[in-house]
């Protein structure tokens, strides 16, 4: 599928567009079992697409890896940008999958991090001699309490996880990021 000026719609790789229909709630009249299915299957996508991601780094040249990664020309009007907003979500990922062990989650990534960073330096030919990562959480009041307060008071990235956790509704979003873009 070509990248438009207007649009871009990924081909399947971790989901298929049903599934991604399924997750944004555009899917009605599906039954319960039904449901289960589709998560399994993501579930399954999931892991084989984060295994995967093992041979790319290891397998595939630094500069297909680079080109795979660009970002797609589409309309400045465009708020979605696949690559460049999505990175974020796999250190979400890498959190959360951070938490199953018996250490802080932070420490898990660290070394994690540190490591791929590693790796990648390797990859392009480069020696380290000392890669840090230092991560530190703190966390504040939970997401349903600050839905409560005044919405202007919160981070840009508060005012998302309130709208993703369901927390405000999209129209409560778009109204105080409007507010922000005018300030």
């Amino acid at each position: 599928m070509e990248d438009t000026e207007t649009s871009y719609d990924p081909p399947s790789s971790l989901l298929t567009p049903t599934q991604r229909a399924f997750l944004r709630g555009e899917r009605e009249n599906t039954t319960d079992s039904n449901k289960r299915a589709i998560r399994r299957r993501i579930r399954n996508r999931l892991k084989a697409g984060v295994i995967d991601s093992n041979l790319i780094v290891n397998e595939l040249n630094v500069e297909d890896i680079g080109t795979a990664l660009a970002e797609p020309k589409v309309a400045q009007s465009q708020v979605y940008q696949p690559v460049g907003s999505s990175i974020k979500s796999l250190a979400s990922l890498m959190y959360l999958h951070s938490r199953r062990y018996e250490v802080e989650p932070e420490e898990v990534m660290e070394r994690e991090i540190e490591y791929g960073i590693t790796d990648a330096l390797g990859r392009l030919g480069i020696n380290t001699r000392q890669v840090s990562v230092d991560i530190e959480v703190e966390t504040g009041e939970d997401l349903s309490d600050l839905a409560d307060g005044d919405l202007s008071e919160v981070s840009d990235e508060t005012l998302e996880n309130l709208v993703q956790n369901q927390e405000i509704t999209i129209r409560q979003f778009v109204d105080e990021f409007s507010k922000r873009q005018e300030d």
